[in-house]
């Protein structure tokens, strides 16, 4: 099981997917910023997952919070659960790890960095 945090912008019906296959996940609503929702994902150890590109640029480049992991999606999904499939292929490819990395989900590619040390 894995603990995540939806940003704002990531579909509603994909963290209602990702509980049902026994995952931790709650979901920030609109108002928070950037800083607050790095700020819960790292107080409460959860993935950050989102559509939102900022949050590489705070963690690589500000002294924001760093979380146990970033999912950045580059491109809006397709349909509501499409995030959550997609997590759920990303978390069963072999070697791949989230904990510890900032995650880029591309068309057909996933790209992977190490977080900044805490």
């Amino acid at each position: 099981m894995s603990r995540f945090l939806f940003d704002q912008n990531a579909p509603l019906a994909s963290v209602h997917r990702l509980r049902q296959a026994g995952h931790d996940v709650v979901r920030i609503e609109s108002g928070e910023t950037d800083s607050a929702v790095l700020e819960v994902a790292r107080s409460e150890s959860r993935i950050v997952v989102t559509y939102d590109r900022d949050f590489g640029f705070l963690v690589f480049r500000t002294l924001a919070p760093i979380p146990p992991g970033i999912v950045y999606f580059r491109s809006q999904p397709v349909a509501p659960e499409s995030t959550a499939l997609e997590l759920l292929a990303i978390m069963n490819t072999p070697g791949l790890v989230l904990e510890g990395r900032l995650t880029v989900v591309e068309s057909g590619r996933i790209r992977q960095r190490p977080l900044p040390q805490a």
